[in-house]
Parts: C-alpha cells; sequence; structure tokens
C-alpha cells in the first residue's frame, strides 16, 4: 500500500528535498550567470564613460539622461515582463531577456551621437527589465519557503561578482581596442 499526505494525495516515491537539491544544483548556476552577466552589460556603461564623452562629445547631462532613461525603462516594464513570464514561461522569457540584453550592447557598439546613445540605454533597460524580478518570481515557483533564502542569498551575489569581473574585463578590453574602429 502507498503512504499518503495528510491531504490524502499518494506521497511522491523521491523526497521533495531530493528534488529541490538536484533543481538547486542544475539551476542555480545558470541563474547566478545569467543575472551576473545582466548586471554587467547594463552597468559596463559606467566604466567608459570618459571615452564616452571623449568620442561622442557626451555631457554629463547626456550621460544622466541615459541613466534616467535605463531606469525608466526597468520601471515601467518590470511588472509587463513578469506577466509575461507568468505566461510564456521562464526559459522563454530569461532567454528574451539575455539575447535582447546582447543586442543592445552591440548596438551600443554602433552609436555615434549623445541621442542614440540615449534611445539605446532606454531600450536596453526595456529589454532588461523584469530579470531580477523575474528570478525572484522564477525562485518562488521551484523552491519551498525553506531554502528561498538560501537561493536568494546566492542570487545576489550575482551582481557583486558580475561587478567585480567587470572591471578588470572592461579594462583589459579598452587596452587592447584602444584606437581600434576611430
Amino acid at each position: 500500500m502507498q503512504a499518503t499526505d495528510p491531504t490524502g494525495y499518494p506521497s511522491p516515491s523521491v523526497p521533495v528535498s531530493n528534488v529541490v537539491d538536484r533543481a538547486i544544483r542544475r539551476q542555480l548556476p545558470l541563474l547566478f550567470a545569467a543575472f551576473a552577466m545582466v548586471f554587467a552589460c547594463v552597468s559596463a556603461v559606467a566604466l567608459v564613460q570618459p571615452e564616452l564623452q571623449r568620442d561622442l562629445g557626451l555631457s554629463p547631462g547626456a550621460y544622466g539622461l541615459a541613466a534616467t532613461g535605463l531606469l525608466v525603462g526597468f520601471l515601467a516594464f518590470a511588472v509587463p515582463s513578469n506577466v509575461a513570464m507568468a505566461r510564456l514561461g521562464a526559459r522563454f522569457t530569461f532567454a528574451r531577456i539575455l539575447v535582447c540584453i546582447g543586442a543592445g550592447m552591440v548596438c551600443l557598439a554602433f552609436v555615434t551621437t549623445p541621442a542614440e546613445f540615449v534611445a539605446v540605454r532606454l531600450l536596453t533597460g526595456v529589454l532588461a527589465a523584469g530579470c531580477a524580478p523575474g528570478l525572484k518570481l522564477y525562485v518562488t515557483y521551484w523552491y519551498p519557503a525553506e531554502r528561498r533564502a538560501r537561493v536568494f542569498a546566492v542570487l545576489l551575489l550575482a551582481p557583486v561578482l558580475g561587478g567585480v569581473l567587470l572591471g578588470p574585463a572592461t579594462a583589459a578590453l579598452l587596452s587592447v581596442a584602444d584606437g581600434v574602429g576611430g
């Protein structure tokens, strides 16, 4: 006779803790890497501000407008992005966010005027919206309450690691690519 839980349904043959441990091993590294990459892409512009000012003739006001545009895009589209995630699924939503962030960073390479820079940053904010809230929503779907705090703690380290790796990587790229293409 199969054991039942308090609701009367048959108990699963695999303990829930084993399933959660497996989900942590398989999902958490990917979620961590995705969150770190999104943070690094969004914040990379801060490290090249002097070059942007020199190459584009970007004023501090235009740079501030671009930073504001990024945040406005985040705020305006965070909720719609999570609604889309609930309807379309996490796999599609996170793939969309990562591909679009990459495309936004590629577009940033072709910016030639301050207006284009502001537009691309606004678009990047719109496209990246929902990443952090979506990760939190996804974690609530997969992990029981007693495990969520640990998972959130690990995920909150991702932007820190992304920032730590971003500085040296940006410095290396700037030293190699200085003067390339113009």
